[in-house]
């Protein structure tokens, strides 16, 4: 570890007994009782005339390296000074060099990287490996975002696609001592996109540790529905269980200890239910993932589910008889929800969720895509935004081709080392 010199406020006295020679002794005496004035050695201290003000021209940086009550053991002409012929009566001071602020700004830029953080977006990457000089590690894995369900086509009456539920997010810290020297991970990848008419893909699990230390759950898939008028959402991922999967007009609950049943809110760290039979999707107060929208033929599709830090839920795909417009895709705290797709023909493409703002927060669901009640092809889903956003369902069209599911986001683990 670095050590600086020690320093008191007014270290300040007047030279009692000159140093033998004057210009080359190494010993001084400072008025009685006065010694203690001064810090604990070693540090530097400047020598200068009575009546006078310290200049380059008269003044002597020494080092103080012994005091023995009011008797200073000095090493003369410090830092480019000169000897001066010292006399009883001469000012002396400790003072502040510029050798000293090297000293503390070479310490600083030493420890200027603090924390090293490492982002892996893809398998690829693993393993991590500990650097040297680890302390503690805080590590971030988020769940893959559930994929968007296609939007039927080529029939009245049809429902967009479901939106996918929102991939999970969990945190551990760890003593570095207690990781191994490298550490496997995985990152969930993306899923999707679903074609018109197919259910989408449910978001894949992301998970830190050779032996798994830390695991991410993904996002449930979102439903499409070739035999009636509403399809489900995908449920929010939890903190211990993956999003449960729509199926035709039913929704997938919200995984983990506290997910919501599908229609309904979670509570604690459980994930949100999905939307069945066109409801909004429902949210995560804590850190699991939104709800996917549910879908409806005679309305716009609905709103992904929200969550305080897991990934927002896709929006639903808009119907074909009104046609109705994409769900807004939900929103992440980290990450704005997004702008639904617009109806009309050809209906409008949804818009991809939206980035998060900070690192370590997971995105924004993507919004549903529009209904067409013509027959050009119905707006495709929007993409989840990443890490963990759901995707939107896709629009669907009289009779033309059903829009196409949005993504499921890929997860994330961010791995932050502490020295």
């Amino acid at each position: 570890m670095t050590t600086f010199d020690d320093h008191k406020n007014l270290a300040y006295s007047l030279v009692a007994t000159a140093p033998s020679p004057a210009s080359s002794g190494t010993s001084l005496v400072v008025t009685a009782g006065q010694g203690t004035r001064f810090p604990a050695v070693n540090f530097d201290m400047a020598i200068w005339p009575a009546s006078a003000v310290p200049t380059p021209a008269n003044c002597e940086i020494v080092r103080v390296t012994n005091i023995a009550t009011d008797t200073f053991t000095i090493t003369r002409a410090q830092y480019g000074t000169s000897a001066r012929t010292v006399v009883v009566g001469d000012q002396v001071a400790a003072v502040l060099t510029d050798a000293m602020l090297d000293a503390y700004e070479t310490a600083i830029n030493a420890r200027a990287l603090i924390a090293d953080t490492q982002v892996y977006t893809s398998s690829a990457s693993s393993p991590w490996n500990k650097p040297t000089g680890a302390k503690r590690v805080h590590v971030i894995v988020i769940g893959g975002g559930g994929g968007g369900a296609g939007g039927q086509a080529s029939g009245s009456g049809r429902p967009g696609g479901g939106g996918g539920g929102g991939g999970g997010i969990v945190e551990a810290w760890y003593d570095a001592g207690d990781l191994g020297g490298s550490e496997n991970f995985v990152v969930g990848a993306e899923v999707g996109p679903a074609a018109s008419g197919a259910d989408g893909t449910a978001g894949n699990i992301s998970s830190f540790g050779t032996t798994v230390r830390l695991k991410a759950w993904g996002g449930g898939k979102g439903a499409t529905n070739a035999a009636a008028a509403n399809t489900g959402g995908g449920g929010g991922a939890g903190t211990h269980g993956q999003g449960g999967d729509a199926s035709t007009s039913t929704a997938g609950a919200g995984g983990g200890l506290g997910g919501g049943a599908a229609g309904s809110d979670a509570t604690g760290f459980g994930g949100g239910g999905g939307g069945g039979s066109s409801a909004v999707g429902k949210g995560s107060p804590g850190i699991g993932g939104g709800g996917g929208g549910g879908g409806s033929s005679g309305s716009g599709g609905s709103k992904g589910g929200t969550s305080l830090i897991g990934g927002g839920g896709g929006g639903a795909g808009g119907g074909n008889t009104a046609p109705g417009a994409g769900g807004d895709g939900g929103q992440s705290a980290g990450a704005a929800g997004t702008t639904n797709g617009g109806g009309g023909a050809g209906g409008a493409a949804g818009i991809g969720g939206s980035t998060p703002a900070v690192i370590g927060m997971c995105g924004g669901g993507g919004g549903g895509g529009g209904g067409n009640t013509g027959a050009s092809n119905a707006g495709a889903g929007g993409d989840g935004r990443a890490p963990g956003g759901g995707g939107g369902g896709g629009g669907s069209c009289a009779s033309g081709s059903g829009g196409a599911g949005g993504k499921g986001a890929r997860g994330a683990v961010i791995v932050t080392t502490y020295f």
